[in-house]
């Protein structure tokens, strides 16, 4: 503008008039699946798409009910919903539906009350609802999947819960999603810290509290130190695994993993009776060496007497 004022955006009131036949084409071309239906529940007009999806032409709709298209029990379930689109309402309904020579399908249902004139309008009275478009989204494949994946979900979950190796998963703020009953057994934390949104400052504080302290903390410090340098460090760690000693002596081996979404999983192994065992075998085999030592050097010293003994029996003689 000369002036250095922006124009305004245009309004709904600057949108042109679209008439009947450049609606039709709007509708006709449209990806979503969308039908008119007068106040008897028939269809007065479909789009490619909706006639696509219920498995007719789109001549072969027109005049049918909607019984008639989609069943006896699609059409008792979606009937509320027409009656309050008929009343004024615009309603939306999303769930499993079971379609006349199509089979259960789960969609999106929106519908919308149409006002005209109706025949033998005087043209004084206020216009009518005539009908109503109903638009349709099939969401059959995004929901089975959704479903598969809550499934492996909750398989995994179980899995993870009752498993005897610890795991547990913490989000980047500091919040636990995930913390199994080998995790809270194995550190002897109360069944209450597995609850999902449990603070991982908490877990530290009740370990500390109980006296619980790894060689490097100091009391002397205080407990909230102590717990917010614990925490800070926790989420601050990427990839690694290590093994720590317990303060009860057990030898834990902890492996920790970054997620794609930035939380961390961490899964805590106990490898005292490995230790042990790695200790027995390491004692034995340096028994075993020392016997083997002590062998040789007693038939050395057997050979070293015999060639003695033959000159010492001369001189002796």
């Amino acid at each position: 503008e000369p002036s250095g004022v922006l124009a305004a955006p245009p309004g709904p009131e600057d949108l042109p008039e679209l008439d009947a036949q450049q609606l039709r084409a709007v509708l006709d071309t449209s990806l979503a699946r969308m039908a008119y239906l007068d106040r008897s529940r028939r269809h007065r007009y479909v789009n490619p798409e909706y006639a696509a999806f219920m498995g007719y032409r789109q001549q072969e709709l027109l005049g049918r009910t909607v019984a008639e298209v989609l069943g006896e029990e699609a059409a008792a379930l979606t009937e509320p919903l027409a009656t309050r689109a008929l009343a004024g309402e615009t309603v939306r309904w999303e769930g499993w539906m079971t379609y006349k020579g199509r089979g259960r399908a789960y969609v999106e249902r929106a519908y919308r009350p149409v006002y005209g004139q109706p025949s033998g309008w005087d043209g004084n009275a206020p216009r009518a609802i005539v009908g109503y478009f109903v638009v349709v989204r099939d969401l059959t494949a995004l929901k089975t999947r959704e479903e598969e994946l809550a499934g492996r979900t909750g398989t995994l979950e179980v899995i993870l819960t009752h498993m005897a190796e610890g795991v547990n998963i913490v989000t980047t703020d500091g919040r636990v999603v995930l913390a199994n009953e080998g995790f809270l057994d194995m550190y002897g934390f109360p069944a209450r810290f597995g609850r999902p949104g449990t603070p991982l400052e908490e877990f530290v504080r009740y370990r500390l509290s109980r006296g619980g302290l790894y060689g490097h903390e100091d009391m002397a410090d205080g407990i909230d130190a102590l717990a917010q340098k614990r925490v800070a460090q926790l989420l601050s760690t990427g990839d690694e695994t290590y093994e720590e000693t317990l303060p009860d002596g057990r030898i834990i081996e902890v492996r920790r993993r970054r997620l794609p979404d930035t939380s961390l999983i961490s899964t805590y192994t106990e490898v005292t009776a490995r230790h042990r065992a790695e200790s027995e075998v390491r004692n034995q085999r340096d028994k075993l060496r020392q016997a083997e030592r002590l062998s040789a050097l007693g038939s050395l010293l057997a050979g070293v007497a015999h060639e003695l003994n033959n000159p010492l029996s001369i001189v002796v003689a």
